[in-house]
């Protein structure tokens, strides 16, 4: 699961630095983490407004499957941009993270990951 959630974040940060739009950000080095919240809504996942106090911003869960899982949570994706606490002008993270709550209907969810 970790190594999909790696190549998906791969695939959003090729998606940042080869998009005609976000070339010039993606590059500079003075873009804020909150700069990048917007390429959500590019892939279909609009991001929440950025939140100064986790340093973040976030899409709201999007379900890919019918049933829940024992936890009682569909699988579902979300879209991510992480700022660093200590450095809350540095960013540290750009992922669509895959969330696998019902083993049973894995295969769903990785079928309606980007690329």
């Amino acid at each position: 699961m970790v190594a999909l959630a790696w190549r998906v974040s791969l695939f959003l940060l090729a998606l940042a630095v080869f998009s005609p739009s976000c070339a010039v950000a993606a590059l500079s080095s003075k873009e804020l983490p909150q700069s990048y919240c917007s390429l959500g809504k590019e892939i279909g996942y609009p991001a929440r407004p950025y939140n100064n106090s986790t340093v973040s911003c976030a899409s709201n869960m999007v379900d890919l499957t019918g049933g829940p899982g024992r936890n009682g949570m569909r699988n579902n994706l979300a879209f991510y941009v992480m700022g660093d606490y200590d450095n809350p002008r540095q960013l540290m993270r750009i992922s669509l993270i895959l969330n696998v709550n019902n083993e049973k209907a894995k295969a769903a969810g990785t079928q309606k990951l980007p690329g």
